[in-house]
């Protein structure tokens, strides 16, 4: 596994944001040469600007807030949307995205990274995105390397947007928790449906782009008891880098932690059992 996988799956974890160490926020890397990217596209050349001395290398940004197509059981995120009751739907505008683009490069050294997370990115639609990639270039101070990586729950992922993260070196972490029957345990979307088989075409239409991505699976009190069953679904599926997190949440009316978590033992049997296999 190359150290940009690695790196890619660390930074696609959707539970990082809760991470009290800053030093790992710091850490992560993901090399895309844009200076390959423009070529042939006419952009305008980017003057020369001096690079301060790196302060943040790498940036987690939640786009659509809470905002989620999906409603998985054990999500600690979608219920955040409480917290601001004015509005139903939440979206950074293009003028903030200029803003904080245009204020983030000059700090971020020679290799600035964006993880782009939600809830779910992707409900920003894709013209979004293509204004990140046109910010970023703008913006770009003369020898960095932008690396964007996006974690997704693959439900709006098509030719569109596999074209686009191909062409522009994105690296995707896509969310499965496992073979059908216990990724759809807890992961439905808003209308209460599976989504397993809309993730799997996900999958195989950012294959068809030769879209680099990776799995994220989280580790809940159900699947915990199957690593072999995991193990041989990923290893079938061809899906070789997939990181595992644990599930722990309390309950909101308990304070208690939550039916679907996994504890420490239960956790350290699975890892010990995967890593066997």
């Amino acid at each position: 596994m190359s150290p940009h996988s690695i790196q890619g799956m660390q930074l696609a974890s959707p539970f990082l944001h809760r991470c009290t160490c800053c030093k790992f926020l710091l850490q992560l890397r993901y090399e895309a040469h844009f200076a390959m990217l423009l070529r042939g596209k006419g952009t305008k050349h980017v003057p020369e600007r001096t690079q301060a001395q790196p302060i943040l290398k790498s940036i987690l940004v939640k786009p659509a807030g809470p905002d989620c197509n999906m409603n998985c059981t054990y999500c600690f995120y979608l219920h955040k949307a409480n917290l601001f009751p004015e509005t139903r739907i939440h979206r950074m505008s293009v003028e903030v995205l200029e803003q904080f683009i245009l204020q983030y490069m000059p700090i971020a050294g020679a290799q600035p990274s964006f993880c782009w997370q939600g809830g779910e990115p992707t409900l920003m639609g894709l013209e979004f995105f293509e204004r990140v990639v046109h910010f970023q270039m703008k913006y770009g101070l003369d020898g960095q390397a932008v690396g964007n990586s996006i974690q997704t729950n693959g439900l709006l992922i098509d030719d569109d947007w596999a074209r686009f993260m191909h062409e522009y070196r994105f690296l995707v972490g896509v969310s499965l928790d496992g073979p059908q029957e216990i990724h759809d345990y807890y992961r439905r979307d808003r209308g209460g449906h599976a989504t397993f088989e809309r993730v799997m075409k996900a999958i195989d239409v950012l294959r068809g782009h030769d879209v680099e991505f990776n799995i994220l699976c989280v580790i809940n009190d159900v699947n915990v008891r199957h690593p072999d069953a995991l193990f041989q679904f990923f290893i079938e599926h061809d899906l070789r880098f997939v990181q595992f997190i644990p599930c722990v949440e309390r309950d909101t009316q308990t304070g208690n932690i939550a039916d679907f978590s996994v504890s420490p033992e239960a956790y350290a049997e699975f890892l010990c059992r995967a890593f066997d296999l």
